[in-house]
């Protein structure tokens, strides 16, 4: 059967318009697409050497599997699955009857700058073990950084398919910010959108679809929110941060677990200025918490009874440092939170 001219051009101006893309592709988008290029353009962010970006939007990054490094002095070792673990040796196997903790957050909850044995989880654990009796099998799914979004995708992913029989979620007040900020690089694995035919075209689709799905986590307008100093008191970001609060809720419902949530309060105050702190941002976020299904420690009251027997106005003791200021909890203040936790949970072992 012979093929018309006609219909062998039909056929072909596909093919031809696909290579005459490559071509393009190569010739005026290499920044977009060629590996070396990309990697060289990087931006670095917090944490830089230690993790990349997920292939999963919602993530948008990671911490790298098998570190063994340095992180200014401290020890950071992860797991195969990207997670931290104990400075020294793999985490022992626990006996039977242990019970499954997974705890839930970002930079305090990862252990920012004190090594995995100082920081609250592996504290509260060692402690619940002797408060409840029987061995605790501890997982930190922390990453530096994350947001209510990137918990509650890590809880999906990951916390759930380990099947917990407790779960500890720290919920800060910077969990309603979005991923990106307004000015922020996006940025995606240089290999990302590398496929078997070699095309650069694809690849080009593949990293511009990726980036649109990004994009949509950026910071909205900021005259759209109200504001406490550096935290959202109410707007559209709040909102969604409690959908995605539900969101856990619900799933944790349908896998039977419980969850635990407490508020990390790094910048609360003593006097005036600590009632406005209470009244506009934490007391409203408890009942919230509670409808959406989660079992609420309060630790608000024992903290200020700590401050104030102390004489303190603020927790600068317990900052990791004041210039520069870094208010993320130091050895000591880790281990009042995990004294102060394992009082909250001394009645809530899983049966």
């Amino acid at each position: 059967m012979r093929v018309s001219r006609r219909t062998t051009a039909l056929l072909a101006a596909p093919l031809l318009g696909l290579a005459a893309g490559e071509v393009l592709v190569r010739a005026f988008a290499a920044d977009e697409v060629d590996v070396a290029r990309l990697r060289a353009a990087r931006v670095p962010g917090y944490l830089a050497p230690f993790t990349r970006y997920s292939d999963d939007p919602a993530l948008y990054y990671e911490l790298r599997p098998h570190l063994d490094e340095d992180w200014g002095g401290v020890r950071l070792r992860t797991d195969a699955d990207g997670l931290r673990i104990p400075t020294r040796g793999a985490a022992p196997p626990r006996a039977g009857g242990a019970v499954r903790l997974a705890v839930v957050g970002a930079s305090v909850t990862f252990g920012h700058r004190v090594a995995y044995e100082d920081a609250y989880p592996h504290l509260l654990a060692r402690r619940l073990e002797t408060v409840w009796g029987v061995p605790v099998d501890l997982r930190v799914f922390a990453v530096p950084g994350y947001c209510a979004e990137q918990k509650a995708r890590l809880f999906e992913v990951a916390v759930l398919p380990w099947r917990p029989d407790l779960v500890l979620w720290d919920v800060h007040h910077r969990d309603p910010f979005p991923i990106l900020s307004p000015d922020a690089p996006i940025g995606m694995e240089p290999e990302y959108g590398d496929n078997r035919l070699g095309s650069a075209l694809w690849k080009l689709v593949a990293r511009r679809r990726h980036r649109a799905r990004i994009e949509e986590r950026a910071l909205g307008r900021r005259e759209e929110h109200e504001w406490l100093g550096p935290f959202l008191v109410a707007g559209p970001l709040v909102d969604r941060h409690f959908s995605f609060l539900a969101r856990v809720g619900a799933r944790a419902r349908e896998a039977g677990v419980p969850v635990h949530a407490f508020v990390f309060e790094a910048l609360a105050l003593v006097g005036p200025a600590g009632e406005e702190h209470e009244r506009r941002l934490h007391a409203d976020l408890l009942p919230r918490l509670e409808r959406l299904g989660f079992a609420v420690l309060d630790v608000w009251p024992a903290l200020q009874r700590e401050m104030e027997a102390r004489g303190w106005t603020d927790q600068r003791d317990w900052w990791r440092s004041r210039d520069p200021l870094d208010v993320h909890p130091n050895e000591e203040g880790h281990a009042w939170w995990a004294e102060t936790l394992a009082r909250g949970l001394a009645d809530a072992r899983p049966r």
